[in-house]
């Protein structure tokens, strides 16, 4: 697939890959549901192209990075805490690469399961902000749909629409017993009622974020509950 098919497939994907209903991610936005394209064109890896396997999922990243500098206005770049990525250093990692990282290169991290970011390239540079002690790194994230088309398998791809819908799935809103939970900085504590409770713009069941409700505080059958909120 050449960069220009790469990129009009994203477009397509953009506008109809999506179908509803949708739960709500994390961080508020809506992660619908993946429809499966029986026309999906896998990106394969050709001679000098960057690849990022986990597990059966494999992304082109030279394609995908190639994609994501000629939109820059789409894939802005942030500062993020390190505290805040969860990837360890592979053991694996080529030490001098490590080493003659460069920390002013942003690292990406895609949407691997709704709200949740990976890193698909930059683990030297993780790894060498994280023993240079540095407090943060920069990254550029892409949301999904944004990275399917560099999956470079049609295995991939169908793999990875049922993974992503099964978790969307479990986000959706169930009236079952929440407990603690703290997530994105929001600390949110209340007594475990019967029928859980909604507070703020998060739902909270069985210790997880489940999904985002907009509007105002809300609580189901809570005798008590307390919202703070730290950065």
């Amino acid at each position: 697939m050449t960069n220009l098919a790469a990129i009009a497939t994203v477009e397509s994907m953009n506008r109809s890959h999506i179908r509803k209903p949708s739960a709500v991610r994390a961080n508020g936005l809506h992660a619908r549901a993946l429809k499966r394209d029986p026309g999906f064109q896998a990106c394969a890896v050709e001679d000098g192209d960057e690849f990022f396997r986990n597990g059966i999922f494999e992304f082109n990243i030279t394609r995908l990075l190639s994609h994501v500098d000629s939109r820059a206005d789409r894939f802005a770049v942030e500062v993020v805490t390190l505290a805040d990525i969860s990837e360890l250093a592979s053991p694996n990692l080529d030490q001098a690469a490590v080493v003659s990282a460069d920390l002013s290169r942003p690292i990406l991290m895609a949407e691997i399961s709704p709200g949740r970011y990976n890193v698909i390239d930059g683990h030297h540079r993780l790894a060498k902000a994280r023993r240079e002690n540095a407090t943060g790194i920069p990254v550029r994230r892409v949301r999904c749909p944004e990275h399917v088309p560099f999956l470079t398998s049609t295995r991939a791809y169908v793999a990875y629409v049922e993974y992503w819908n099964s978790k969307v799935k479990e986000m959706t809103p169930v009236t079952r017993q929440r407990r603690l939970l703290d997530v994105d900085h929001r600390h949110i504590t209340g007594a475990i009622g019967d029928r859980g409770h909604k507070i703020g713009n998060a739902v909270v069941e069985r210790g997880e974020l489940t999904a985002v409700v907009l509007g105002q505080r809300e609580k189901v059958g809570v005798s008590d509950l307390a919202v703070s909120h730290e950065r």
